[in-house]
């Protein structure tokens, strides 16, 4: 299943540095998510999710 995390990020603006300091990892950890090589846990989707939520990027 394709995510949508990079299609968000876009629309929203934001860069994966950003992203990524912003729920506490490397920008290419967001790549790794965006791209499907590496699965984020529940708890990273919940902070994802709280970012998007905070900085309405939805």
């Amino acid at each position: 299943m394709k995510n949508r995390l990079k299609e968000l990020r876009k629309a929203q603006g934001s860069t994966l540095e950003e992203i990524g300091k912003a729920i506490g990892f490397q920008g290419n950890t967001i790549y790794r998510y965006e791209t499907g090589n590496r699965e984020p846990t529940f708890e990273i989707w919940k902070k994802l999710a709280h970012f998007k939520t905070k900085y309405l990027w939805f």
